[in-house]
């Protein structure tokens, strides 16, 4: 309740907000310690010798991280495809859902398309960790989980 008022947040936006809510420490895990053993130095340099501060970020600092960006972003997929509860609560009345929400919706008529659906979530997230495993090593062990 809002000033009285009945407030309800359903459909795409509030599944996409809760499954970034879930997925927002795994990212900061990845991306943090990479960030914290950046040179401020090499910024520095960067903006003496003209660049502006978005430039500095894309140029120097994200490129240094990116590896850790990666890990970080298949690791919050990972987590999100997973998700079950909150898609199922906050989906209501969406023709839109994830893929276990799928499964679930399969089983209820027939096995086949709920097999499927199982074997492309298992190498969907198989594949993943695959990228979080190859990208996360890459950051002298801090990128990783």
């Amino acid at each position: 309740m809002v000033f009285g008022t009945r407030v309800q947040v359903t459909g795409a936006l509030a599944v996409v907000a809760a499954h970034a809510v879930g997925a927002y420490p795994f990212v900061t895990r990845n991306v943090a310690p990479l960030l914290g053993g950046l040179d401020p130095r090499l910024v520095e340099s960067a903006r003496t010798l003209g660049a502006s501060r978005v430039r500095a970020l894309l140029d120097i600092e994200l490129p240094l991280v990116a590896a850790g960006v990666v890990a970080g972003a298949a690791f919050a997929f990972a987590i999100s495809i997973g998700e079950f509860d909150s898609t199922v609560i906050l989906a209501e009345g969406s023709n839109s859902y994830t893929m276990p929400v799928a499964v679930q919706r399969y089983l209820g008529r027939r096995l086949g398309p709920a097999t499927a659906m199982g074997c492309v979530l298992l190498a969907v997230t198989g594949l993943s960790f695959v990228v979080i495993e190859r990208f996360g090593g890459r950051a002298g062990g801090r990128g990783g989980f």
